[in-house]
């Protein structure tokens, strides 16, 4: 189950947090080496400052391939950070 984002820990705790469109555009922006996750979507549940580096670390539902008919959703924490003014994947 993912929580919902404005009772988050990071944001009671006045840590910024990336939005799902962000989260999104950081993991698609992401390369695995499987390559690039150009048609993933992100829901972001629970950020809480990052622990192991810098930013939040989120529990999120990814889709790894929303193009794909039946796509099983992964619950999985990623780690996000902002550079140069915008979110990037930091611990995957």
């Amino acid at each position: 189950m993912i929580a919902p984002v404005s009772a988050s820990p990071a944001v009671v705790a006045g840590v910024a947090q990336p939005t799902e469109d962000e989260a999104t555009a950081a993991v698609r922006r992401h390369r695995l080496f499987t390559g690039p996750l150009t048609n993933a979507t992100v829901k972001l549940g629970d950020c809480s400052p990052g622990g192991i580096g810098p930013g939040v670390t989120c529990m999120t539902q990814i889709v790894m391939d929303s193009t794909t008919p039946n796509a099983t959703p992964q619950n999985r924490p990623i780690g996000f950070a902002r550079v140069n003014g915008q979110w990037e994947v930091a611990v995957w």
